[in-house]
This record gives structure tokens, sequence and C-alpha cells, in this order.
């Protein structure tokens, strides 16, 4: 049983890729978007099911890098079922690989739609009725459970860091990963608030459609926080989310009663380090109330910001948001705070290097 919320899918279930930017490709229509949508359930319920894959006999993000664009040149649903069928025909059982056992599991997989001969075609429905729907990962090659707890693991997934260009199929490949390992080992599926179903189809034009690195680690950072866990995360994806950027101001924020406030201040003890003095110089006491950053008012950064912040509750969500609430790129960001009921306007200096910077401790303004 998958007994923990603790699954941390992020590292292993994304492909982080270091990409230059590249021109928009070519506008999916409705038609291929069903087909990427349908290929994407397939490649995944293979992944975790045909003995020849669980058994690691076959690379089989290298068959999907190498067959979806043929794939996406099906007209329509006849097509590509012929084309999913000749697919897995090719799926021969290697004599001397392992097969997976089936065991208990807190969440089995949904298998109505491997039944549905209308999206399958006949065929494709016998034939994944010639193989045991397994449920455990002892014995996988993509996937084991760690002794004692039953957490997946999840190992032998490629990172491609070699990866030189721009390529819309390790995006894909990116999302169905990750998607598949949510529809099968995730125990808390059922607690997500939108259909499982509906997010895999939403994000494909999304991860296709990125334009650069920038733009896949967004669509990377909303997919990861749909599934409403707060253990999970893209690190990759903290200076780019909203508001973005590597340098903040010297102190920490809390959130009291939906506002933020300031909370403690940087107390470094490097000499060195020569950071200011936020109380005396930027005129910012410990209770100040943030009400807006740069003009903007502080609902609509956290609007803006929560697409991307996966967590289970909204007190959560928000304590999240305001971790990152006054990120930046630029050395200074003004405020207007309200303090004794009054309102003021400030300016606070941004600083680079914060983040996982070694503090002798956290202390009171």
């Amino acid at each position: 049983m998958l007994n923990t919320r603790q699954i941390v899918l992020c590292i292993i279930a994304t492909i982080v890729l270091t990409l230059p930017a590249q021109a928009e490709p070519p506008v999916l229509n409705p038609g291929q978007i069903s087909n990427l949508h349908l290929i994407g359930k397939v490649w995944g319920y293979l992944k975790y099911h045909h003995p020849t894959i669980t058994s690691g006999c076959l690379n089989w993000d290298e068959q999907l890098i190498r067959e979806i664009p043929s794939m996406l040149d099906a007209t329509d649903r006849e097509q590509i079922v012929s084309v999913l069928e000749t697919w897995v025909d090719d799926l021969e059982k290697p004599i001397d690989c392992a097969e997976s056992s089936p065991s208990e599991q807190h969440l089995g997989p949904r298998t109505e739609w491997l039944t549905d001969k209308e999206l399958l075609g006949t065929k494709l429905v016998d034939h994944f009725r010639n193989f045991e729907v397994t449920e455990s990962a002892g014995g996988q090659y993509y996937v084991a459970q760690r002794s004692g707890v039953g957490n997946p693991i999840f190992r032998n997934e490629s990172s491609y860091s070699d990866v030189d260009d721009f390529d819309w199929r390790y995006r894909l490949l990116a999302l169905y990963r990750f998607w598949n390992i949510v529809e099968y080992w995730f125990p808390y599926r059922d607690l997500i608030d939108e259909d499982w179903d509906e997010v895999l189809a939403d994000s494909i034009t999304r991860f296709y459609s990125a334009k650069s690195q920038h733009d896949y680690l967004l669509e990377l950072a909303r997919l990861v926080a749909r599934i409403n866990d707060g253990h999970a995360n893209v690190h990759e994806s903290i200076y780019v989310r909203p508001p973005g950027g590597r340098k903040l101001p010297p102190f920490a924020i809390r959130m009291v009663e939906g506002m933020p406030f300031i909370w403690r201040k940087y107390d470094i003890a490097d000499p060195d380090a020569a950071l200011p003095d936020i109380a005396a110089k930027d005129q910012l006491l410990f209770g100040d109330i943030i009400v807006k950053v740069n003009g903007e008012p502080i609902e609509e950064l956290f609007a803006t910001a929560r697409p991307y912040i996966g967590a289970s509750n909204t007190v959560s969500e928000n304590r999240v948001i305001a971790q990152f609430l006054l990120h930046g790129e630029s050395d200074s960001v003004s405020l207007q705070i309200e303090r004794d009921g009054r309102v003021i306007d400030v300016t606070t200096r941004r600083l680079q290097g914060l983040i996982g910077y070694k503090c002798a401790a956290l202390a009171r303004s």
C-alpha cells in the first residue's frame, strides 16, 4: 500500500532541460490534441503494465520520442488507433525478462477506458485484455517500493540533460511521465480538485507550445501544483514562477488573517555581508502589513501566483506565496504598508544570494 503523502514526485517525474529559445511550433488542431491525449494514456498504461516494458527490456522513452511525430500526423481517430495497434503489436515479450506480481494498492488504476471500443477499437481493447493489470511496484524497471514504507521510488528515469534542441517531444515526455505517475502511483489522486484526465488534455497544448525554458518551467510548476500536494515541487521553477527573480529583501514575511506582514529580518553573522538594518534604513518595522508591491495590490499578486503553488489547503498556499512575494531582479522594491492604521509608502532594497544563505539566526526587528 502506498501509504504516505510524501511521495515526492518533482525530481524523478519531470524532465528539466537547459534549453535555448525556439520559434513557436505549428499550432495543434483539436484532432491532434485529442490524439496526443490518447497517446499519453496508452504510453503510460503500457509503461507500468506491459511485461516487456516493466521488465526493462525496452527503452520506452525512446519508443515515444521516435514514434510520436508520425503519430501526430494521424488525421482522425481511426488513423491514430491504427498507428497505436501497430505500435502495441510490436511489443513482443522477451523470454528472459522478469515479470511483476500484483499486490495491495490503496488507490487502484482507472481502467474503464481500456474497454472503450469506440475510443480504442476492438483490436486494442482485446490486446489489453491479454496481459494482467499489475498493481505492484515490485520487480518493475521504472518503479520500486521503499522497504518498510511502501513509497514508490521512480528509478531509471533519464533526465536528458544532454539534449541540445528545444524539442517538443521531450516536453510531452515530461508531461506524460508526471501525469501517469500520479495516475498510477499517487495515493491521493481522488483528492485532486480537478478531473485528472482533463488536466492531461489541458496541459498538452501548454507543454507543446512552450517557447522558452522559462515558459516550460512555468508549465511544469503549474502541472505539479494541480495535484494539491505541498510536498511536490519543481525546485527549478522557484525563480520563474510569479513574481520571479533571484533577489529579495533581507526580511521574512508571514501571513496573519490573510495579510502578509514583516515578521523577521535576517541577522547574518558575517560582517562582510554588510546587510542593511531594515528597521533603521528602510523604515520597516516588525508587524508592518504589506498592502501593495510596486503599486500592485497583494490580492492581485496572490491570484497571479496561485496556479503555480501546490498546497493541500489555502493557509499553506498563502504561506508559500508570501515567502516569494517580494522576489525580483531589480535592486529595490516599492512597498505600500499599513502601520497603526496609517498607510505608508517605502522603498526597500533587494539582495542577491539570500536564498540558502547560512544565517546565524532570524531576529525580530
